[in-house]
């Protein structure tokens, strides 16, 4: 069984702020911050207690990454990340900012805690710390990017494996 459709909206409040769309916009702040409170504590609560590999791969899907890395750190180090979860939050972390920020030595702290973050799941993913199951994850077809970086240096300094589809577990040979 999948996704039941009021559990997707409810992924889509937590990681995309969805639930903001449907408050009234003369809402006084200070009840604003209370119900953005109470969905902060939902989404810790969703990443502490999920056991469903497919909800954290929606819910990666569906980040807003202006949020920061820290509730992807969650799903990273969740017990049921997948291997295709972690290889969307490898391209969508945009491996190829960073080795270019890398290579000139110029990075803010944020811009440091997010390669940590990139390398912690590239060392993660090539070393198959991460279990194949019933997600899938192909960077080429979401990536407009792959055709560009292959034919640059930064090419080099991302592992091929990174570049490769992860099919589910039920197309594994």
């Amino acid at each position: 069984m999948g996704i039941t459709a009021e559990r997707r909206q409810f992924i889509a409040d937590i990681a995309n702020d969805e639930w903001i769309g449907r408050i009234d916009r003369s809402m006084p702040d200070s009840e604003f911050d209370v119900l953005s409170d109470e969905w902060q504590r939902r989404t810790d609560e969703f990443l502490r207690d999920t056991t469903d590999s497919a909800e954290l791969h929606l819910f990666v899907k569906l980040w807003n990454w202006d949020g920061g890395i820290e509730e992807i750190r969650k799903v990273i180090n969740h017990p049921h990340c997948e291997a295709a979860t972690a290889l969307m939050v490898y391209w969508r972390m945009q491996p190829e900012f960073y080795s270019r920020l890398k290579a000139s030595h110029k990075m803010t702290e944020s811009e440091q805690e997010n390669f940590e973050l990139l390398k912690q799941v590239e060392l993660r993913f090539v070393s198959g710390d991460f279990p194949v199951g019933d997600c899938h994850y192909d960077p080429a077809d979401d990536n407009d990017r792959l055709a560009t970086i292959r034919s640059t240096p930064i090419h080099d300094w991302i592992p091929r494996r990174m570049f490769e589809s992860v099919p589910n577990a039920a197309n594994v040979e």
